[in-house]
């Protein structure tokens, strides 16, 4: 069996790769691991998913270099210690707020008033929209994000009524892969004005060059706001421009306010979940798998990883008693095995 040099894999792939004699054993090779947009799960389950699995990692194949990125989090300390338990490391921080130039913009309702019959909506809606349209023709690519779908959805009708042939495309999570993938290429290639989207385009993908952000109604929150107007000029020395466009008080109020965090580099902190048991679950059958079989050796393991640090050995007796009581698990001569069920409920929730 031979290894590749560079492997590119998800939580719940690694979680296999873990679990399998083989497999387990062509990642003692592994001496870095570099982690992409952290961001993305410090503040959920998956998370705390990953931080177990890493400790997995590390104690099959020793030291591991760990390298972690993410977008601009107001708590990196603690989302860095999602990856290297309590090894120390170091944070290096980029300051965002120079690198980024965003307005808020309440357009004047009056201004939507000849276009709004046609698009069959209020006049403070067309306004927003012609807007929009005027921005995409100042750059040479946009991406409009919206915080829902249906509003995603809407707009992209709205333009298709102003004009079916003008080269702007809705993309978000539902559409297929396939369709996606277009889109994205279309933008690469300089096909399309102006992309509509929710956070599907958020993540660091190659996207091509996008110019300019629009953000419709207020994104809610700094971190969003970063990582969103961050995909314009997307590259070391540029600066990413971007624009709040609100259409009532209560979101121009709002967007201001994060404006003004962001411009003091106040971005909200990521909550990593404290001991989800259904994730501990789900993660002692894989190390029963892979021979930790006494609540001993599970207990050392498990307690590495940051969110679960302060897990009691009695709390983990109990998680796994009752896994028994369910028939996930049973105990022999002393040793955890795992029941059908439990192999059934494993392979069948890889993900959380």
């Amino acid at each position: 069996l031979m290894p590749p040099d560079i492997m590119v894999t998800t939580p719940e792939s690694l979680q296999l790769l873990l679990t399998g004699r083989r497999l387990r054993g062509a990642l003692r090779s592994v001496k870095w691991v570099i982690v992409d947009e952290v961001h993305e799960v410090a503040n959920s389950k998956r998370g705390a998913q990953l931080s177990i699995l890493m400790e997995r990692l590390k104690s099959h194949a020793g030291p591991v270099q760990v390298i972690g990125l993410s977008a601009t989090v107001g708590n990196p300390e603690e989302v860095a210690r999602l990856l290297v338990g309590d090894e120390g490391c170091e944070i290096v921080y980029t300051p965002v707020a120079k690198r980024i130039e965003v307005s808020v913009i309440w357009p004047d309702p009056r201004e939507g008033r000849e276009l709004a019959d046609k698009l069959m909506v209020t006049a403070d809606v067309a306004a927003r929209i012609k807007l929009i349209r005027r921005l995409m023709e100042e750059n040479r690519a946009t991406l409009i994000f919206s915080n829902t779908r249906p509003t995603v959805e809407f707009l992209g009708s709205r333009f298709m009524l102003w004009d079916e042939d003008y080269p702007i495309y809705v993309h978000h999570g539902s559409l297929s892969q396939i369709k996606r993938v277009s889109i994205e290429s279309m933008l690469r290639e300089g096909k399309l004005r102006g992309v509509i989207c929710t956070s599907s385009m958020e993540l660091g993908i190659d996207i091509g060059h996008v110019d300019f952000v629009i953000q419709f109604n207020s994104p809610r929150e700094v971190r969003r706001l970063v990582q969103r107007v961050g995909r314009a000029g997307h590259a070391l020395g540029r600066v990413s421009r971007g624009a709040v466009i609100v259409g009532d008080s209560d979101d121009a109020l709002e967007a201001l306010v994060l404006v003004e965090k962001l411009r003091r580099e106040e971005i909200e902190p990521s909550e990593v979940p404290r001991k989800p048991y259904d994730v501990l679950a789900h993660e002692i059958i894989g190390l029963v798998m892979a021979g930790f079989e006494t609540l001993d050796s599970i207990h050392e393991l498990v307690t590495k990883a940051h969110p679960f640090r302060d897990l009691s050995r009695e709390e983990l007796s109990e998680l796994v008693d009752f896994m028994v009581e369910i028939g996930l698990l049973k105990v022999l001569w002393g040793r955890l095995r795992i029941t059908q069920r439990g192999y059934t409920y494993f392979y069948g929730v890889l993900s959380t």
